[in-house]
């Protein structure tokens, strides 16, 4: 569980970034940034302990899933939705992290 995250989407020639700050339950702020194409190919993914790199396919204009992956093994999954009306993100993930233990979560963030 988290206190806080915020996601930052930004585009450049076809390569999507994003800048997600996560504030944990007991105040430590951890900030993960990735690179990517929705291609399925791998790309690195910084300041996250429980994965170092992921890929992603598009699935509709309005859904996006990937596969994270620690040392090249995967570890997770996420599903993120935009609504029709582009104010509403849902992500569900199911993740095996660094400690081993398998969390998963529905996260519904409002675009502010």
């Amino acid at each position: 569980a988290y206190k806080s995250q915020t996601r930052i989407y930004s585009r450049t020639s076809g390569d999507l970034t994003l800048k997600m700050t996560t504030v944990s339950s007991e105040g430590k702020e951890t900030t993960t940034q990735a690179t990517y194409k929705l291609n399925g190919q791998d790309y690195p993914s910084m300041g996250n302990p429980d994965f170092d790199s992921l890929s992603g396919m598009q699935i509709d204009p309005n859904t996006v899933e990937f596969t994270l992956k620690r040392a090249g093994k995967p570890v997770g999954k996420i599903r993120r939705t935009v609504s029709e009306n582009g104010k509403t993100l849902t992500i569900n993930f199911l993740l095996t992290n660094a400690n081993g233990v398998q969390t998963s979560a529905l996260t519904v963030f409002d675009k502010q």
